[in-house]
């Protein structure tokens, strides 16, 4: 028997970013469902909880710290990655404090790639 892939909801308001992540993903093994920004994302968590969670911290709406807060009050062990290339201090301070890996944009495949899998197995 086969073992499920792991599910993966990406969410980012560009779109070259997120075509170009869910390629990388999905060439990493993993299952990508993809968001254009927070609030669609919360919206596709609710119907379809999934393994981990990868989101763009800077999106019109909901931003990546509130999604990341909203997603801890419905499922507080889900893994959550916030990819930014804005970090303030305040922003990775409220990261940690909501359990968040980050990772800066550009993102390197070998880097997010690791990522993903340590917070997997982390879960």
């Amino acid at each position: 028997m086969a073992i499920p892939k792991r599910r993966i909801l990406l969410i980012d308001d560009d779109a070259r970013v997120r075509e170009m992540l869910q390629e990388l993903i999905t060439g990493f093994g993993y299952d990508v469902d993809v968001a254009e920004d927070g609030q669609a994302g919360l919206n596709k968590f609710k119907q379809q909880p999934v393994d981990l969670v990868i989101t763009d911290l800077m999106m019109p709406r909901v931003n990546g710290l509130q999604l990341a807060a909203e997603l801890r009050v419905l499922h507080p062990s889900v893994p959550i990655i916030l990819v930014t290339g804005f970090a303030t201090d305040a922003a990775a301070q409220e990261a940690r404090r909501l359990g968040l890996r980050m990772v800066s944009k550009p993102v390197g495949a070998t880097l997010l790639k690791a990522a993903i899998a340590a917070a997997i197995e982390a879960r």
